[in-house]
């Protein structure tokens, strides 16, 4: 699936709630009402134009701030990043960077209601 592809099945998150938010051991899992995004490094979360990442004291806080929060735009920026906007402007942003030293294998998986899976790498 090329990334085109991967954007227009992301795009079935538009419209959808952050339903919850799962930590596990070392990785992430975003729940959007049935459809899942797991994320193998740890995403940037973006709230009133403040950057907060993995490790901040407040990562885990404003995370967890984001679920019922409607998703308004997803964008992905190929081998740079993948962007889940919501209606209030906050977002997560998740690098797609190849080179980056986190990742071991994929950077995220997406799996919809129907089944279907894409891979980002």
């Amino acid at each position: 699936m090329d990334n085109k592809e991967k954007t227009n099945h992301l795009d079935r998150l538009i419209g959808e709630q952050l339903s919850a938010v799962q930590f596990i051991q070392d990785y992430l899992q975003l729940h959007f009402d049935g459809q899942g995004l797991t994320c193998y490094i740890w995403p940037e979360i973006y709230f009133h134009n403040h950057c907060f990442k993995f490790g901040d004291i407040d990562y885990r806080n404003k995370l967890c701030e984001l679920i019922a929060k409607i998703v308004k735009s997803v964008n992905v920026i190929e081998n740079e990043l993948l962007s889940i906007e919501f209606i209030d402007n906050s977002r997560i942003n998740l690098s797609l960077d190849s080179n980056n030293p986190e990742i071991i294998a994929e950077i995220a998986i997406f799996n919809d209601l129907e089944g279907n899976i894409s891979i980002f790498e």
